[in-house]
C-alpha cells in the first residue's frame, strides 16, 4: 500500500526558500536545518550516488503535505533550473485560494515573478477555474487556482 510522504524540491538557498513557501502556509517559516556533514551521513552519499554529497535538509508542512527543501552544498549544481515547465521531468506545486486576484496583487507587490495575470478557464475539465503560474526563488513553477475542478 502506498501513501504520500512528501514533495522534495532542490533549492539554492534553503532559508530564502523556506521564507517563500511560508507565504502559502508552510510552517515553520524558519525550519530546523539538518546538515548532513555534521552527521557524517554515509547513507546520503549512498542514496544520492554522489560520493561527496553534502546536503542541507529542511521539512515544512501545510494542509497535510510535507515539503522537503534540499540544498546541495556539494556537489554544487549549475545555479539554474535544469529544466523548464515544458520539459519532461519538470514538476510544480499548486495551491487553492479563495481570492486569486487579491493574492496575485499581494504577491506581485512582494516581488514574486508571475508568468501572466490570473487566467479564467471557460470550459473543459478546468471550466470555471482561474489559474496563474509564478516562480519560486529558484525558478521552480508554482500554480495558484481559484475554483473547483
Amino acid at each position: 500500500m502506498y501513501r504520500m510522504n512528501h514533495v522534495g524540491l532542490t533549492v539554492s538557498d534553503i532559508k530564502r526558500s523556506a521564507k517563500f513557501y511560508a507565504k502559502f502556509g508552510f510552517a515553520p517559516d524558519d525550519p530546523p536545518v539538518v546538515d548532513t556533514a555534521e552527521h557524517h551521513d554515509e547513507w546520503i552519499r549512498t542514496l544520492t550516488a554522489l560520493p561527496d554529497a553534502h546536503l542541507l535538509l529542511a521539512l515544512m508542512e501545510f494542509d497535510g503535505v510535507r515539503l522537503e527543501l534540499i540544498q546541495y552544498v556539494a556537489p554544487t549544481g549549475n545555479g539554474e533550473v535544469a529544466i523548464g515547465t515544458p520539459d519532461a521531468g519538470s514538476a510544480h506545486l499548486a495551491f487553492s485560494v479563495d481570492d486569486i486576484d487579491g493574492e496575485y496583487e499581494r504577491l506581485r507587490r512582494e516581488g514574486v515573478v508571475f508568468r501572466s495575470p490570473p487566467v479564467y478557464i471557460p470550459e473543459g475539465p478546468f471550466g470555471g477555474v482561474k489559474s496563474v503560474y509564478f516562480e519560486d526563488p529558484d525558478g521552480n513553477t508554482v500554480e495558484m487556482l481559484q475554483g473547483d475542478f
